[in-house]
Formats: structure tokens, C-alpha cells, sequence
């Protein structure tokens, strides 16, 4: 999968996203796409190690997985972001943040398809 193409379709998608960025299981930035003009809220330390926590919890999700099914997303909702996590395939994260304007929800499916249906 072309990861650099994906991000910046995803960019596409919705003026409110600010940031996307794929990794692995253990937090390791692949690629990533900024926004330009967007002032990032946490420091470059501060989001490793909340990539960290969120590579974490879906290595355990990917574990229960094989009893209650695979995950497929996780959406938080911050007071000036939301977070939205998907798996991509069995080793990588691809991580989207948006501005809370208007309906948060209404990102997830245009994501999710874009990643069905990347070209």
C-alpha cells in the first residue's frame, strides 16, 4: 500500500483534519501528513507518547480480537480534537486527527473506505 498516497487522500477527505499518520504496532512513524498552516497542540515528545499508548492498546485489542472479533476503529473525542485510530492490515496504525467542527462521526466511513478502496 502506498501510505504517502493514502495520507494525502485522506487530507482530502475533510478540511477539519489536521494530521494523519501511519505506524506500527509499536509506534514507529511510517509516514505522515501535516496540514499546512495548522499549529500542533502537543509538543513532537508528547504525541510520540501518545502514539505509544495508542499502539499499545491495539496490540490488545488485536489479542481479544481473536475471541470478540478484529477491531476496527477507535474514535476520541477531545474538548479541540478528536482521535480517530484504524487498523491497517496486521502490523500497521493509521492515526487521524480532526478539528471538533461539525459532526466528528461523520469522518470515520469516508476513511474507512478509503483504505477499502485506496485508488
Amino acid at each position: 500500500m502506498d501510505f504517502k498516497l493514502l495520507l494525502e487522500r485522506i487530507m482530502d477527505l475533510d478540511k477539519n483534519i489536521r494530521f494523519s499518520l501511519v505506524c506500527d504496532f509499536y509506534g514507529n512513524v511510517v509516514d505522515s501528513k501535516h496540514r499546512k498552516d495548522e499549529q500542533n497542540y502537543l509538543s513532537e515528545d508528547e504525541t510520540k507518547e501518545t502514539l505509544l499508548y495508542s499502539a499499545e492498546s491495539w496490540r490488545v485489542r488485536h489479542e481479544h480480537g481473536k475471541k470478540i472479533g478484529r477491531g476496527k476503529f477507535a474514535f476520541v473525542e477531545y474538548d479541540r480534537i478528536c482521535r480517530l485510530t484504524l487498523p491497517l492490515g496486521e502490523n500497521r496504525l493509521l492515526l487521524v486527527t480532526a478539528d471538533n467542527k461539525g459532526n466528528s462521526f461523520k469522518m470515520i466511513e469516508p476513511i474507512m473506505n478509503r483504505i477499502s478502496n485506496p485508488k
